[in-house]
C-alpha cells in the first residue's frame, strides 16, 4: 500500500503518463491525415501521336497515384513554346496505386502571327516538353497543382519539333 502523502505524486504521474500517450496519438493521427492529404502522382510512360482527325498533336500519358489515398485529377497541362497542350476531358477518380492514361491535346495556330512569324527562320529542332502540370484534389478536398517529370522518351514527332514556322509551312504545302 502507497502511504498517503504519495498518493497525490502517484495520481500525478498516472495523470501526465496518460495525457503525454493522448498526446502521442493525436499527433500520430494527424501525421497520418497529413500524410493522406498529400497528392503522390507519377508518370509512368508518355508519347507524343499527331491526332489523325483533326491536324494537332495529342500526348497520351500514363499516370499513377503513388500515394495512400485517391485523388481526382481535373486539369492536365503542358506549356512548351508555341504548342500549348492540355487535357479537356471531364475529372477522372485516381485510386491509390491504379494508373491511366490522359490524353492531352494541342496544335500550332498558322492562321495568326505567332512569336516567330516574322521572317526568323526555322527554329532548332525541340524534344518538347519536360514536364506536364496536374491539378489535383484529394479524397479531402485540398487542391495541389503538381509539376511531374515526363520521361526523356517523349519526343515531338517531325515536323512538329521544328517549331511553329517549320510547321505551317509543311503544312501548308510550303
Amino acid at each position: 500500500m502507497v502511504p498517503t502523502r504519495y498518493r497525490k505524486l502517484v495520481a500525478g504521474v498516472v495523470a501526465l503518463l496518460g495525457l503525454s500517450a493522448a498526446i502521442g496519438d493525436a499527433l500520430t493521427a494527424q501525421a497520418t491525415q497529413r500524410a493522406a492529404d498529400h497528392s503522390a502522382v507519377s508518370v509512368v510512360d508518355a508519347a507524343f501521336s499527331p491526332s489523325e482527325d483533326d491536324g494537332g498533336l495529342n500526348l497520351l500519358i500514363d499516370i499513377t497515384d503513388t500515394g495512400q489515398s485517391p485523388v481526382t485529377v481535373t486539369q492536365a497541362k503542358v506549356q512548351q513554346p508555341d504548342l500549348p497542350m492540355g487535357y479537356l476531358g471531364a475529372p477522372i477518380v485516381l485510386s491509390s496505386h491504379q494508373q491511366i492514361t490522359l490524353v492531352l491535346w494541342g496544335r500550332y495556330d498558322c492562321f495568326s502571327p505567332g512569336p516567330g512569324a516574322s521572317g526568323s527562320g526555322p527554329k532548332p529542332p525541340s524534344s518538347g516538353a519536360s514536364t506536364v502540370r496536374l491539378t489535383v484534389r484529394s479524397s479531402q478536398g485540398n487542391v495541389d497543382t503538381l509539376d511531374v517529370s515526363l520521361p526523356v522518351t517523349a519526343q515531338l514527332p517531325a515536323p512538329w519539333r521544328y517549331g511553329r514556322t517549320t510547321y505551317c509551312a509543311l503544312a501548308s504545302g510550303g
